[in-house]
């Protein structure tokens, strides 16, 4: 079976967007903090390494940072966090249990806040994803801007059309449908042949003609 090669234009529309992608990784951030309190409870792991282990190490665990690179900021914090977390367990006695649990508590409050934070965004990027999957992008109405390198780009169409407009107007309309296909590829072959500023032949044509 012959795999059909997704053009640009579908590979762009085949994308979630950050939106989608930033909320799977928050959902399974949410997995392993309470797969790691289930492994606490049961009494598999110590105080320590419930404290240690997640919220640490989210940016090498989950992939959040490439949808919202600032939560590299959490992440600093978060290390910091660990450095004391790693000093009062070198200093005490590390224990299991309930009394034990606040331990993880500072380092999921940085990410609690980040949470919070991140709602109303995500909010508006979710609603933005689904307005563009179900009712397209509506780009009338708006105005295009057309940057510096553009302008001159535009120029050549623009001075093509009204070139192609003014021909079509001097022509019969007798003729007009049946002549238009035929002098648009002539034309396009002077612009092209004008533009790299070489001389432009008609092959049927004598070169007294052309000249």
């Amino acid at each position: 079976m012959i795999q059909k090669t997704l053009t640009t234009k579908e590979h762009k529309k085949s994308r979630f967007g950050n939106a989608f992608h930033l909320c799977r990784e928050i959902l399974h951030l949410t997995e392993l903090v309470i797969d790691a309190h289930v492994q606490f409870r049961l009494g598999n792991v110590d105080a320590f390494q419930l404290a240690d282990a997640i919220f640490a190490y989210i940016g090498m665990l989950t992939g959040m940072y490439r949808y919202k690179y600032k939560l590299m900021r959490q992440v600093r914090m978060t290390k910091d966090l660990k450095h004391l977390t790693d000093y009062h367990f070198k200093t005490c006695p590390v224990g299991k249990g309930e009394s034990w649990v606040w331990f993880w508590a500072p380092g999921w409050r940085v990410w609690l806040f980040f949470m919070q934070g991140i709602v109303s965004l995500l909010e508006r990027w979710l609603g933005n994803l689904l307005v563009r999957q179900f009712k397209g992008l509506n780009s009338k109405g708006i105005a295009k801007t057309v940057t510096k390198q553009c302008v001159e780009s535009h120029y050549d169409l623009e001075l093509h059309a009204a070139v192609m407009h003014n021909i079509l107007d001097m022509m019969p309309e007798s003729i007009k449908q049946n002549k238009s296909k035929t002098i648009l590829q002539h034309l396009s072959e002077a612009w092209h042949c004008w533009k790299a500023n070489i001389l432009w032949k008609v092959r049927p044509a004598r070169n007294a003609y052309c000249d």
